[in-house]
């Protein structure tokens, strides 16, 4: 979203630019390939650099704390790498793509998911200042969720970079306690299986009466079908 504004900014002064420009010199703003192209990389590796500074700053003092996870987004295997101090509690170090991986049929085992993280924490710490310093040993945490490959990668990690402590991360953490809640405690395995019930119907996983519940819904609706948006498939 930040690239986006930043794109939408850069072609607002282009165009203010053209606009002061003499009668006889003629400017073409430019078209869509140049804009979704070498123009937004630009804006890309602007924004990613502007982080970089703000995530290094005071880095010595306080340290940084890196976070990984694993997302599917347009039926595409990510892996996101982001990056946190106190003068940046977010910054993108990367969106990798681990398609061409997946299909040779590489399994995110530790050791590869180590290597996936590994150039991305290295290129951080390279960084040097206005001094020629660089930052190594200034990443001391990394946050990674529970599962047991995630967490042997994370093992690896502590070896390459002897200075970090690896964690679980409290949103997985909390995810497993109310996983055992509703698997254990009689009051909230009831409650699972209500919901269990209605997101049969509601939520497409079972097509027949999803199918039905639409057919009702356009009836009661002006033809337009009502309907819940299903869950994601994390707990």
């Amino acid at each position: 979203m930040n690239s986006i504004t930043h794109h939408k900014k850069h072609l607002c002064q282009l165009q203010c630019h053209a606009r002061t420009l003499p009668p006889n010199v003629a400017y073409n703003l430019p078209n869509e390939k140049q804009v979704g192209g070498p123009l937004l990389d630009t804006i890309s590796q602007d924004n990613w650099r502007s982080s970089l500074v703000n995530v290094l700053k005071e880095s010595r003092f306080f340290g940084i704390a890196v976070m990984a996870d694993g997302a599917t987004i347009d039926l595409r295997p990510l892996y996101n790498i982001i990056a946190a101090s106190p003068n940046n509690p977010m910054a993108i170090l990367d969106i990798i793509n681990l398609s061409a991986s997946s299909a040779k049929g590489q399994k995110k085992s530790g050791s590869f998911l180590s290597d996936v993280m590994t150039p991305s924490m290295r290129k951080l710490e390279n960084e040097t200042d206005n001094y020629g310093r660089d930052h190594t040993g200034v990443i001391d945490l990394v946050a990674l969720d529970g599962a047991s490959n995630v967490q042997k990668a994370g093992e690896i990690l502590s070896v390459r970079f002897p200075n970090i402590s690896v964690v679980h991360g409290v949103e997985h953490c909390t995810d497993l306690v109310f996983s055992d809640a509703y698997t254990v405690v009689d009051e909230f395995k009831y409650l699972a299986s209500l919901t269990r019930k209605a997101r049969n119907v509601l939520c497409s996983t079972r097509h027949a009466p999803s199918a039905m519940f639409r057919d009702e819904a356009k009836r009661h609706n002006d033809g337009i079908a009502v309907n819940l948006l299903k869950p994601s498939e994390c707990r």
